[in-house]
C-alpha cells in the first residue's frame, strides 16, 4: 500500500473548509434575508449611482441667481411629489391585490 504524499494538519483542514464554506454561508445568508436585491447592492459601485437631473443643473451652473435656483428647486419638488403620489397609488393597489 502506498503512503500518502501530503498530510494536512487539523488547522489546515479547518482553513480549507473555511475558505470554501464561509463565502457560501455569507452569500446564502444575504440571499435569504434580502433576496437578489441584496446581492445586487453588494456588488454595486457607489460611484455609478445616477444623480438626479436637478442636482446636475444646479451644480453645473453655479452662477444661478437665487430666484432661478428657487424655481429649479420648486420644479424638482413638484416632480418628486407627483412621483411620490404615483408610487403611493401603486402601493395601495398592490396591497389590495389589484396590481399588475
Amino acid at each position: 500500500m502506498a503512503k500518502k504524499k501530503y498530510k494536512l494538519t487539523g488547522f489546515a483542514k479547518f482553513f480549507m473548509v473555511m475558505v470554501i464554506l464561509a463565502p457560501i454561508a455569507f452569500f446564502s445568508a444575504i440571499y435569504i434575508n434580502e433576496g437578489e436585491e441584496g446581492l445586487n447592492d453588494l456588488f454595486k459601485d457607489e460611484n455609478s449611482k445616477p444623480k438626479t437631473e436637478i442636482r446636475n443643473k444646479v451644480n453645473t451652473t453655479g452662477n444661478l441667481s437665487l430666484s432661478e435656483e428657487n424655481a429649479l428647486l420648486k420644479d424638482s419638488i413638484r416632480k418628486l411629489n407627483l412621483e411620490h403620489n404615483q408610487l403611493k397609488t401603486k402601493y395601495r393597489l398592490l396591497q389590495k391585490g389589484e396590481g399588475q
